[in-house]
């Protein structure tokens, strides 16, 4: 897979990071993206689950459990709670995210 931009953007009326991955990567590609996501953001991935539309990644990380979501119909992917405890959870993860984004560059 080639070199990816990662960019992410807090919705908070939705409670998600929608994430904008350049380029954008295909359905095929998911799996090695999950990887990809685990080591440069050094998460533990519990499971992936691949479906004719959708795949998903659950991982863990110090802040809880989350999901990261692609939908191919739509082309889209985000990340959200994997069980809705705290919704300061999912800002301090977008928090985490653009540190080590900045680390990186």
């Amino acid at each position: 897979m080639q070199q990816l931009v990662w960019r992410f953007s807090l919705v908070g009326e939705q409670n998600v990071i929608q994430l904008e991955l350049i380029p954008k990567p295909n359905w095929e590609s998911f799996t090695e993206l999950a990887e990809e996501f685990c080591l440069k953001f050094n998460v533990q991935k519990v499971s992936l689950s691949l479906g004719a539309d959708r795949a998903q990644l659950h991982f863990r990380i110090g802040l809880g459990d989350f999901l990261l979501h692609y939908d191919s119909l739509c082309d889209s992917f985000w990340i959200d709670l994997f069980i809705n405890k705290n919704e300061k959870q999912l800002t301090d993860l977008y928090d985490l995210m653009l540190n080590i984004l900045k680390e990186k560059c």
